[in-house]
């Protein structure tokens, strides 16, 4: 990973299934022209590997699912302010995160699958106004989440699958707001 280093013109870096990376990805951190990492499905990623990429300021798409990362990795990405792209799915992540994605102002596309999050937080997600992708399938979400998402004016895609979303929670989602 430390010849990845000298490379101060990268802008996108695709590592998915790479797993032999092991807290190589403190290397990365003088890149600041990269614009997109894609480290998924490698299970050797984890909350360090998170904070020592925390400081590449231009990152616009960031994919790290199946990994080891937490919530506490997922704190550390609070200062990506480009950030576009987020994917978490299948990490080990509680609602607790919600606080440092909601953070995350210009997100566009997040996916939450296969995080086994429950209700609890979703109203931390009501404040990515610029979201128009979102994926909460497989989780433990139910008609009380719809009521959060609903003041997501720009969401072009939804994915709710295998969630235990019925009738009321749809009703209610699309109510306009009294």
């Amino acid at each position: 990973m430390r010849a990845f280093s000298t490379l101060l013109n990268l802008e996108n870096l695709d590592m998915e299934r790479c797993s032999g990376i092991h807290g190589g990805l403190v290397h990365l951190k003088g890149l600041k022209k990269l614009q997109s990492l894609n480290i998924r499905c490698c299970k050797c990623i984890t909350d360090t590997d998170m904070k020592a990429i925390s400081g590449l300021m231009n990152l616009k798409e960031l994919q790290i699912s199946n990994s080891n990362v937490t919530d506490l990795g997922v704190s550390y990405l609070r200062g990506l302010q480009e950030l576009i792209m987020l994917n978490l799915e299948g990490c080990n992540i509680t609602t607790a995160c919600l606080d440092s994605i909601s953070a995350l102002a210009t997100l566009a596309y997040l996916n939450l699958s296969r995080c086994d999050l429950p209700d609890d937080g979703c109203d931390k997600l009501s404040g990515l106004k610029n979201l128009k992708v979102l994926s909460l399938a497989f989780n433990k979400i139910t008609d009380a989440c719809l009521v959060h998402l609903k003041g997501l004016k720009k969401l072009e895609s939804l994915n709710l699958d295998s969630c235990k979303i019925g009738d009321r929670g749809i009703a209610k989602f699309g109510r306009p707001s009294t």
